[in-house]
């Protein structure tokens, strides 16, 4: 949900996806998905990196071009996500990765991952933001056999993500180390 409003200090949600779309190898294939009311699918499936980049550079833009829409409907978010893996997924290994304030202002939300339990792709969430609003996104983790874990600050978030791809592909996840170099 790009509707996470954040403290100063804490990550924000390009922040987190960026380190996500880090973490991936070059041959795993992500989509993009911003949503509010509606879904909108900003980066078809597709892989992380190109023949000549690192990254590709139609992801970086979809995660830089979020913006805070208000309302968040959960359901639609994640039917969306469901419905872009069945369509484009090709890998046995298939998951979504949620990154939202955990709200639900629609009202909503009861089944929202109905297609992902039927289909048995777990969720793994991330919640933004000091609040507590992360029930809902512990439930739909729990309910996909996923993961759930509040993300309070940018630290480890690559080690972070790099835990999750593991545990999605069934590989080991390596030793892992952070470093962050601050501007000025």
């Amino acid at each position: 949900s790009w509707s996470a409003a954040l403290d100063p200090g804490e990550a924000d949600r390009a922040e987190v996806a960026l380190a996500l779309l880090q973490a991936a190898r070059d041959d795993d294939r992500v989509s993009v998905i911003s949503f509010n009311t509606r879904a909108e699918v900003r980066s078809p499936l597709q892989t992380v990196a190109t023949a000549d980049q690192l990254l590709d550079p139609g992801l970086a833009e979809a995660v830089e071009m979020g913006e805070d829409f208000g309302r968040t409907d959960l359901r639609v978010a994640l039917t969306t996500a469901c419905r872009e893996l069945l369509v484009r997924g090709e890998a046995n290994a298939r998951a979504v990765i949620l990154i939202s304030d955990g709200r639900d202002t629609v009202g909503r939300a009861d089944g929202a991952e109905a297609c992902l339990v039927h289909h048995g792709i777990p969720v793994y969430s991330y919640r933004l933001g000091r609040d507590d609003s992360g029930a809902l996104l512990e439930e739909i983790a729990a309910a996909t056999s996923g993961g759930y874990k509040p993300l309070t600050d940018v630290n480890n978030l690559y080690c972070e993500f790099r835990l999750v791809r593991a545990l999605i592909s069934g590989d080991p996840p390596g030793r892992c180390s952070a470093l962050r170099i601050e501007p000025g």
